[in-house]
């Protein structure tokens, strides 16, 4: 019968979040870490709960803030 492992460490966790940061996909991090895909999802989902709101991370909108497009759009509307 299996057994769990019991906790892993910090940095153990760590390692697995941030190689999963960098690309790595899900099953590829269950394979080199050795750690449950499930187990990663839920490192991911309590990762995400303690980040700010996205309203939270916003600057204020200033009055004179304007919205343009970008100049690689406006030369091809002067061309018709």
């Amino acid at each position: 019968m299996l057994e769990p492992k019991g906790r892993y460490s910090a940095a153990q966790k760590e390692q697995v979040l941030a190689g999963y940061q960098e690309r790595m996909r899900l099953r590829g991090a269950q394979r080199v870490f050795h750690v449950w895909r499930q187990t990663i999802i839920r490192w991911l989902m309590a990762y995400v709960e303690q980040l700010p709101a996205l309203t939270e991370t916003l600057i204020p909108v200033q009055a004179d803030d304007v919205l343009q497009r970008q100049s690689c759009c406006l030369s091809h509307e002067n061309t018709e």
